[in-house]
C-alpha cells in the first residue's frame, strides 16, 4: 500500500511482535526467517492461522441469537 519492499515490511513488523508471538519468532525460528519477510509471514501464518471447518460454522451458527437492538440485515449478515 505504501510502496514499501520487504526489508521495510520487516523494520516494521519485527518491533512490533510480542508476546507468545515474540517468543515463537525469536527464540524458535531459525535466523533467516528474520531476514526473509515471505518466510516470516508464512512461519507466522502456520503457527496462529485459525482454522475453522464446517462442523464449527454450524456449531457456532446454532448458538447465535439476533442481540437486542440488533437490526434484522446485520443479523441475517453474520449468519
Amino acid at each position: 500500500m505504501y510502496g514499501w519492499d520487504e526489508d521495510d515490511k520487516l523494520d516494521i513488523l519485527l518491533p512490533m511482535i510480542e508476546g507468545q508471538a515474540s517468543e515463537f519468532v525469536f527464540e524458535q525460528l531459525p535466523t533467516e526467517a528474520l531476514s526473509d519477510y515471505h518466510e516470516l509471514i508464512t512461519e507466522l501464518t502456520r503457527r496462529y492461522r485459525v482454522i475453522e471447518i464446517s462442523r464449527s460454522f454450524v456449531a457456532k451458527l446454532s448458538r447465535r441469537n439476533q442481540k437486542h437492538g440488533e437490526n434484522a440485515e446485520d443479523y441475517a449478515a453474520e449468519r
